[in-house]
């Protein structure tokens, strides 16, 4: 009886809801507003990423203008008319008559988010999206509206008048919402107890409401809103007690003096003190026993097998110290948040590591043991702007063996779970594996010895820090710098990175053949024009001769030929930049997506974009005993163009014509390699008792990519201030991810493989780039002819000028060829500026279906919802 009647009023009011036009208009204004929020403020379009977790940022702040603008007639119309008496002669209880009107607006609103539909279909027409996390994300956003609708409801029953309970609803729920904001907790921690700041903080709405859109059903998180919800609906029905108890006005002179009012006061207050010690209690229990449940596309937030497999099969106990401050005041809500996080994390590893793993939680106070401690084990204070110390970090430790992470910042939050891994690696390894980089460039860094310099020249030089892709490395592995004209390959090394070998010299090629013939593990990294190089060139002249590289003979013996003089192009996968008035097309500057990555190789299974700089590529030929595997290929709109040319974005455009055949850019080869030396070139390179080999006696791995310049800082990472103020880098593509992936494979045991890049950094909007690309196609043969035209013409003009032919003759035929030049400028122009109407138009198109195709569908079907009805009724008035 007691779902029934609610359901009753649910219906009832629902019809009542849907006969209204105030409903209607509710709905079409969510729509065109949610639909601004996704494709403008968003930027959708501007990214290029199929990604809705900007959508859903916006979804606290729609919702503090629209469900407030839903509930304000719930209550205080009926009170207004006299409706509310009648209302409680109705078969059903109070609490009934408020879980069906709610139930009512929750369908409302359901019904309100169900109609976006549009705008997650169009993420998954044009792209990839993680639909998991898109789910998730609607769920977290229903229950949050169900938040905002108690507020609401128990806002309109305090009130006759609509416009107050707006207002009301609409001031507890940005309460709710700035509770947790970084700078009103400074302003509020001098004058309000921390324990109750905290508290206060942990019941923000967006702390509460973030997971859900990155794919985690946090059972926290769950109850918190419907404790927050339940709680107001307790006040809603209690404010409705009161008011229905015909014990007059709480706010005419002499109220308390009646006694009927005094004891309903007094229940309703111990109604709202149960009702707020639950809703607390229940907060505070799920925030200390929670669940997470990953429903993620790609189990994002869940640790990885082989993250599981680590932690069970260390080889001896490792003890982990994470230092956390959160009982300090100076850690703001959002730290604090990412720190449970980090947590629950690292007792994943402890849960997966069978008793290996022991945790041990600690909250450094100033100028404790504590914080002595974790200096000592490495860790970094943040410093706020008072001079407040407050710690967040870890440590892992076998005997004296330490690695810690000094700080951990959201920033990187995809890169914590490597984090983890790679320390618990670090410290289970006797010895860091040993790998020899060669390089024409100084990537791993330059530190002079000052004092012999000075001695020398009196003058202090600049030291140059290592690429952040060889920094990486370090971490995991001993470097070892091995010049290009060294005469062998030390032994003790376990790989050998050869990174843009420019000026190598041909006694260290033979002294790699032997290298790769007897078994050696080996990555390059080719470029037939460095960005580096060039960028370095306008300041040291000697990088001129550095733009190309090339390893001999090696690569064709191989089967894997390499041309130094051409390059490879890509309409589809090229760099679009917007500009006032036009657009910037650079087909030699590369962003790959999952479609032009293998999946089938574990170095780049987990791999979602990878950016490449005028990048050559590789043309294969199976050699006997080798086995070949294209890792990175550009697509079918792709073609091969002069090195020299390619960085003429316009040339190569107007003659582009796609070669409709994938080209290899990162290629895979294992086996018994063959010699790239019919004989020695020089017996004296051999030491006594060795050999020439011309085919390979160990098996032998090597990874070739084409292109250098993906390992520079420029092309794959982003500087941004850190929570400490200094420079903190953020991965912005998986190039050093690869890296990584690939030395590991050929230096460790790829343990840590399967941990790297889980988190897609990556989804692009692969629709748009191939209407984008099809629609500089379309306009390429015209713009071709009108440029021919028009050289044509300024070459006729100068040869005219040079001849001494009839005055007139000349000026005549001067004029006709001017009018032709300022004709084809003009249409030049005039087609420049079509292509980008046509590129606009269909980023416009898509907004218009959204903006206003689908609230005026919703529009109509609400005028002719309105009409049957009216139909409805007029036919019941005749019979």
């Amino acid at each position: 009886m007691f779902f029934r009647n609610i359901w009753s009023t649910a219906k009832r009011e629902l019809v009542s809801e849907t006969a209204s036009p105030a409903a209607w208009v509710f709905l079409v204004i969510f729509l065109a507003t949610a639909s601004l929020c996704a494709f403008v403020a968003s930027g959708m379009f501007a990214s290029g990423q199929a990604d809705l977790s900007p959508f859903f940022d916006w979804m606290p702040w729609l919702f503090l203008l629209i469900v407030p603008a839903l509930t304000m007639p719930m209550w205080s119309e009926e009170r207004r008319t006299g409706v509310f008496e009648l209302t409680l002669s109705f078969p059903a209880s109070l609490p009934e008559l408020v879980l069906g009107k709610f139930l009512a607006g929750t369908l409302l609103l359901a019904a309100a988010l169900f109609l976006t539909f549009p705008i997650p279909l169009t993420a998954l027409v044009l792209g990839k999206p993680d639909m998991g996390a898109v789910f998730c994300g609607y769920a977290g956003a229903l229950m949050l509206g169900m938040v905002y609708l108690a507020i609401g409801s128990f806002a309109s029953a305090l009130s006759r008048s609509q416009t107050a309970g707006f207002l009301l609803a609409a001031v507890i729920c940005g309460f709710f919402l700035f509770l947790g904001w970084p700078p009103l907790t400074e302003f509020a921690a001098g004058w309000i107890p921390f324990e109750f700041l905290s508290l206060l903080s942990a019941l923000s709405f967006l702390p509460n409401y973030q997971a859900f859109q990155k794919g985690i059903m946090d059972t926290s998180e769950i109850i918190y809103a419907f404790s927050l919800t339940g709680f107001f609906l307790a006040l809603t029905g209690v404010s409705l007690k009161i008011a229905a108890s015909g014990t007059g006005s709480l706010f005419a002179p002499g109220a308390l003096k009646n006694p009927g009012l005094r004891k309903t006061l007094l229940s309703a207050g111990e109604h709202v003190l149960l009702a707020l010690v639950l809703c607390l209690s229940l907060i505070v229990v799920a925030g200390n026993w929670r669940l997470r449940f990953d429903v993620s596309g790609d189990r994002a937030y869940s640790i990885a097998k082989a993250s599981k497999k680590i932690a069970r099969t260390l080889p001896r106990e490792v003890y982990i110290r994470f230092y956390a401050s959160t009982g300090s005041a100076a850690m703001n809500q959002p730290l604090k948040k990412y720190a449970r996080r980090v947590e629950w994390l690292i007792r994943e590893f402890v849960s997966a590591s069978a008793g290996k793993i022991h945790l041990d939680c600690i909250d450094p106070g100033a100028d404790s043991p504590e914080e002595e401690a974790a200096l000592l084990e490495g860790l970094k204070p943040i410093t706020d702007p008072a001079g407040n110390r407050v710690y967040l970090g870890f440590s892992v430790s076998r005997g004296e063996k330490i690695a810690s992470v000094p700080v951990l910042s959201p920033r990187n939050e995809s890169m914590l779970e490597y984090e983890i891994a790679r320390a618990l690696t670090a410290v289970s390894r006797e010895q860091a594996p040993k790998i020899g980089v060669m390089s024409a460039f100084k990537i791993t860094g330059v530190t002079p010895d000052l004092a012999k310099i000075r001695q020398i020249t009196g003058k202090i030089p600049a030291a140059e820090p290592a690429w952040y892709a060889i920094s990486e490395l370090k971490k995991d592995f001993e470097i070892v710098n091995i010049s290009l004209d060294a005469a062998e390959i030390p032994g003790d090394i376990k790989a050998l990175l050869i990174v843009h070998p420019n000026g190598i010299r041909q006694r260290t090629l033979y002294a790699i053949d032997r290298y790769v013939t007897g078994g050696g593990h080996l990555a390059v990294f080719l470029d037939p024009r460095s960005y580096y190089a060039v960028l370095k060139s306008r300041k040291d002249y000697s990088f001129v001769e550095k733009t190309e590289s090339d390893l001999g003979p090696l690569p064709a013996a191989w089967g894997a030929s390499w041309n130094k003089d051409l390059m490879a192009v890509d309409m589809l996968t090229a760099y679009r930049k917007y500009l006032p008035g036009r657009m910037i097309t650079i087909p030699a500057v590369m962003s790959l997506t999952p479609e032009q990555i293998s999946g089938k190789d574990a170095v780049t299974s987990l791999l979602n974009s990878i950016g490449l700089y005028f990048s050559g590529f590789f043309v294969l030929s199976p050699r006997d005993g080798v086995k070949s595997e294209t890792l990175l290929f550009t697509s079918h709109e792709s073609q091969a163009v002069s090195a020299h040319i390619g960085d003429r974005s316009e040339l190569v455009i107007r003659h582009f014509k796609p070669g409709n055949v994938p080209m290899p850019l990162g290629v895979h080869l294992s086996g018994l390699m063959p010699g790239a030396y019919p004989k020695v070139p020089d017996a004296d390179w051999l030491k006594n008792g060795e050999t020439h080999r011309t085919k390979g006696i160990k098996p032998a791995e090597i990874y070739l990519f084409a292109d250098s310049d993906m390992l520079f800082n420029d092309v794959c990472i982003r500087a941004e201030q850190g929570i400490l103020g200094n420079k903190e880098y953020v991965r912005t593509n998986d190039n050093i991810t690869l890296l990584q992936n690939v030395m590991e494979t050929l230096a460790g045991d790829g343990s840590l493989s399967g941990v790297r890049g889980r988190i897609p950094m990556s989804r692009p909007l692969t629709k748009i780039n191939e209407m984008k690309a099809a629609a500089e196609l379309r306009y390429r043969d015209r713009i071709m002819e009108l440029e021919r035209s028009f050289g044509q013409a300024a070459s006729r003009l100068e040869l005219l000028r040079r001849e001494k032919r009839n005055r007139d003759e000349v000026r005549n035929e001067t004029k006709k060829l001017t009018a032709v030049m300022q004709d084809a400028r003009r249409e030049l122009a005039a087609l420049r500026n079509n292509l980008k109407t046509d590129l606009d138009r269909l980023e416009n198109r898509i907004r218009f279906i959204n903006l206003v195709a689908i609230p005026a569908l919703t529009a109509l079907a609400g005028i002719l919802w309105a009409i049957l009805r009216r139909r409805r009724n007029s036919v019941r008035v005749r019979s």
